[in-house]
């Protein structure tokens, strides 16, 4: 899982810090992190990504989480919306592709999440 280079994702040294490990939210706190709009939608992804991918991860309703629960689904489907994929993503996709032979269907299909994630669609996340 650390290995996986969907999971990485370049960020100026200063916002990686002041993440740390903190859980994945709107507002930045002492327990939340809320990253710049520009890269929300692409961090939602990457998160959607990695839940399918492994079973030790997870996805919560609330506003703090603890090591394998990665962020709040409301916000990350909202960030999804709010931040579309966009070239930097479809190139990233790619790249890594070439080395790992496997994508994230949430960039080449940016629907998917309606399929496991959006209440609308499916009452069981």
């Amino acid at each position: 899982m650390s290995a996986d280079l969907h999971n990485l994702k370049p960020a100026d040294r200063s916002y990686n810090s002041s993440r740390g490990n903190k859980y994945f939210g709107n507002t930045t706190t002492t327990q939340l992190y809320a990253p710049p709009a520009i890269v929300k939608g692409d961090i939602a992804r990457i998160l959607f990504y990695m839940i399918i991918m492994y079973d030790d991860l997870t996805l919560i309703e609330a506003n703090e989480g603890s090591v394998n629960e990665m962020g709040n689904l409301s916000y990350l489907i909202d960030w999804h919306f709010d931040d579309p994929v966009d070239d930097f993503e479809r190139n990233r996709n790619d790249v890594i592709y070439s080395y790992q032979d496997n994508r994230n269907p949430f960039i080449d299909y940016p629907d998917f999440y309606t399929l496991i994630y959006d209440e609308r669609f499916n009452n069981e996340w």
